[in-house]
């Protein structure tokens, strides 16, 4: 095979990831080609998430999201809300919105930027980084994301369902 028996594409494929991280130098190095894809990742997730916004599980998420959120005022900010609520409920809801309507990215290990996007958003917002640090935060996650997913392999129809139910 010429991705060295791994799924999910070629060695230049992940080229970023041995890139990551220069030993000795206690500073991170992500190759263009990586903030880049990230920039556009998060572009597109809240665009697709945005366009599902009146859908009728997008609103229902919400209200779930503004319910289970603890006080009265949270940290982060609903998507196509604006509502604050704290950062697990947000968290929640962006996540189903990302992945509403399945025009999220795609890899040969599924569907990551659902996961990654919200989380490393809401993380930014909640933290008060930068959007240098928000960008570092996605490349990281997607790293995580696929040498994990790599590391496993499934067969079982339905495999992200089951997860998300347990």
């Amino acid at each position: 095979m010429k991705d060295g028996g791994r799924r999910g594409g070629t060695r230049q494929d992940h080229a970023h990831i041995d890139d990551i991280n220069k030993r000795g130098t206690g500073k991170l190095r992500i190759q263009s080609a990586a903030v880049e894809r990230a920039k556009m990742n998060i572009m597109q997730t809240i665009g697709v998430s945005l366009c599902g916004a009146e859908l009728k599980q997008i609103k229902d998420a919400i209200d779930l999201a503004k319910e289970i959120s603890p006080g009265s005022e949270g940290t982060a900010t609903l998507w196509a809300d604006g509502k604050k609520v704290s950062w697990e409920a947000a968290a929640f809801a962006a996540g189903t919105m990302g992945d509403m309507l399945d025009w999220e990215d795609c890899s040969g290990t599924g569907h990551s930027s659902a996961g990654v996007i919200p989380t490393a958003v809401i993380a930014a917002e909640v933290l008060k980084k930068s959007g240098k640090d928000l960008l570092t935060a996605v490349v990281a996650e997607y790293e995580v994301y696929q040498r994990v997913a790599l590391a496993g392999d499934t067969n079982i129809v339905g495999f992200n369902i089951f997860a998300c139910l347990f």
